[in-house]
């Protein structure tokens, strides 16, 4: 299959809807340059998001490393048996662009058999680590049809040095291949903070006020339109002191810690705020 013959349909929800995503990973993960095996803190984060979604009654998808389910396969069947989706956020947590098709297609094999034999849910929902589908790499998207994915949310239109699609489009739409086959692209809506386009959540919410997100989203709930929204779970608590990471660059270290004290807060703000769900109720799969 071509990965470079596909065009666009916008795709049309029965109702607009507000998608919360979760990408299950450690902080050290989330770091190319500072990569340290998963630690059992990411069990007490994800109790932590846990607790809080059911205190507001939102539902959300969970894109978890195959390597976090294999290591914590406790935390996978809580997610699940709270009636949360179960994605797939890779196996290693490794750029897609760094990988051959044929590295990426086992170790998305991988790490999709590990999430459905934990979860005991069909997995069918895809994001690339650190939103890695770039036009360096978008011969990932036909390998997902392939290997069973019914939708993707990783091409955020944004431009950045290691992602971003700046070609993408805002909102839910479907990629048609020259072959006959589609898959839906469900990315990240996206945000102006200081006149740059940014990926709405993440890093971005957790650094900067939460005045132009909650601004963002109540356009979009104006105005009808489906968005999708983002944190990593390592998010919510403060990192260890630094004399305790002495390894780590200085750097990523203030960077990493950066908004942490008040993320707990603004996540209770916005839950508060708006009604989310998960990707699978969005688009009635």
């Amino acid at each position: 299959m071509n990965s470079d013959a596909f065009t666009t349909q916008p795709l049309e929800l029965k109702k607009a809807s507000f998608v919360l995503s979760i990408d299950v990973e450690s902080w050290e993960e989330a770091n190319i340059d500072c990569q340290i095996p998963t630690k059992p803190s990411l069990v007490r984060q994800v109790d932590k998001v846990l607790e809080l979604l059911s205190r507001r009654n939102a539902k959300a998808t969970f894109f978890i490393l195959g390597k976090v389910a294999e290591t914590f396969p406790d935390v996978v069947k809580s997610i699940a048996s709270a009636g949360h989706e179960v994605g797939c956020h890779s196996y290693f947590h490794k750029p897609i662009y760094r990988q051959t098709p044929q590295e990426f297609k086992a170790d998305l094999l991988r790490a999709k058999q590990a999430l459905e034999s934990i979860s005991g849910q069909k997995i069918v929902g895809f994001r690339a680590p650190y939103f890695s589908i770039t036009r360096l790499s978008h011969w990932a998207l036909p390998i997902l049809i392939e290997t069973g994915f019914t939708y993707d949310s990783s091409l955020v239109p944004v431009r950045a040095p290691n992602y971003g699609y700046a070609d993408g489009k805002e909102g839910f739409y479907r990629l048609n291949f020259s072959d006959g086959s589609s898959l839906i692209e469900a990315p990240p809506a996206t945000v102006r903070v200081f006149g740059f386009k940014v990926p709405l959540g993440g890093g971005y919410f957790k650094t900067f006020s939460k005045t132009p997100f909650i601004d963002r989203l109540t356009e979009r709930q104006r105005r009808n339109n489906p968005a999708v929204f983002y944190f990593h779970p390592h998010e919510l608590e403060e990192l260890p002191p630094r004399s305790e990471l002495k390894s780590v660059p200085f750097w990523i270290y203030w960077k990493e810690n950066m908004g942490r004290r008040r993320m707990p807060e603004k996540l209770e703000f916005l839950l508060s705020s708006f009604r989310f769900t998960s990707f699978k109720q969005a688009l009635g799969l």
